[in-house]
Order: C-alpha cells, then sequence, then structure tokens
C-alpha cells in the first residue's frame, strides 16, 4: 500500500473517531441519562489520542530502547483494559434499561 493510502486512511480514521467521539459528547449532554454515549465516547477518546499521546511522551524521552519497550507495552494494555472496562459499563448500561 502506498504512503498517500495510509495517510487517507488515518485522516478517515481520525475524522470519524472525532465525529463519534463528538457526537456522543453532544448525545450525553442532551439527555444527561444516556450514559452509553459518554462511555463510549471516553473509550474511543482513551484508545486513540490518549493512548497516542502517551506514546509520544514516551519516544520523546531519553531511555535505553529496552525500558521504552516495556513502557510502550505498559500503555498498551493500560488503555485496553480501560478500553474493555468502558465497554463493559455499556453492556452494563444497556441491559439495565431492558429490565425496566
Amino acid at each position: 500500500m502506498s504512503w498517500k493510502i495510509n495517510e487517507k486512511l488515518k485522516s478517515l480514521g481520525t475524522l470519524l473517531g472525532a465525529v463519534v467521539v463528538l457526537a456522543g459528547f453532544f448525545d450525553y449532554k442532551k439527555t444527561k441519562s444516556n450514559k452509553t454515549s459518554l462511555y463510549i465516547s471516553l473509550a474511543i477518546t482513551v484508545v486513540g489520542p490518549v493512548e497516542d499521546l502517551l506514546k509520544k511522551i514516551i519516544n520523546d524521552k531519553y531511555m535505553p530502547d529496552d525500558q521504552r519497550e516495556i513502557y510502550i507495552e505498559l500503555v498498551d494494555q493500560l488503555t485496553s483494559i480501560t478500553f474493555l472496562a468502558l465497554l463493559g459499563l455499556v453492556l452494563k448500561e444497556l441491559s439495565g434499561k431492558d429490565g425496566q
């Protein structure tokens, strides 16, 4: 795949992520009762810009490569756990609405 296609796909992913996150936050702000929108927006934010920022901070620090790899892996694991926990909250929220 050419570099230009990769750049366009990355831009498209960023744009779609931003639209979903903003829509989720606006929906939550409007309803105050639909926490699923908030949880999904937070999950995308954690595995997107927050993870990218933490990795950039790590990569900008001077440290041995093996230590850098450990920190990058730690960020990957923590953001994945956070993402899954937020999706778990979405499921809990949805199952609570079914029971009402």
